[in-house]
């Protein structure tokens, strides 16, 4: 009776720290669970704004000259008056520009 009574303890401790062993494992897996949760979202709403942020370009024109040649301040001129937005980017050692072409935000 008391061998039994030995063995049924020591197999108590063992199921107590194995379940220990394994409370622990499910609360770092929950943290990792939420921390990989907040990365989704992160990533998410970064890739909800990429997407946006695309949608918007209307295209791109490359020309040559500069910020003050007439036909970069003509096209810039008439893009604005119809209401769109660009962006300017110098290409080849600023003898050529690109132009982006957005719609213009509400």
């Amino acid at each position: 009776m008391n061998d039994k009574c030995i063995m049924k303890c020591q197999e108590l401790k063992r199921l107590a720290n194995k379940n220990k062993e394994l409370t622990e494992k499910n609360l770092y897996l929950q943290k990792a669970n939420e921390d990989l949760k907040g990365i989704i979202r992160t990533i998410s709403l970064t890739s909800e704004r990429v997407v946006s942020e695309q949608l918007k370009v209307c295209g791109c024109v490359e020309i040559e000259g500069t910020r003050t040649s007439a036909a970069y301040q003509d096209m810039v001129g008439i893009l604005l008056c119809e209401n769109y937005t660009v962006q300017l980017k110098p290409l080849d050692d600023r003898k050529r520009l690109k132009i982006t072409i957005y719609e213009r935000e509400v």
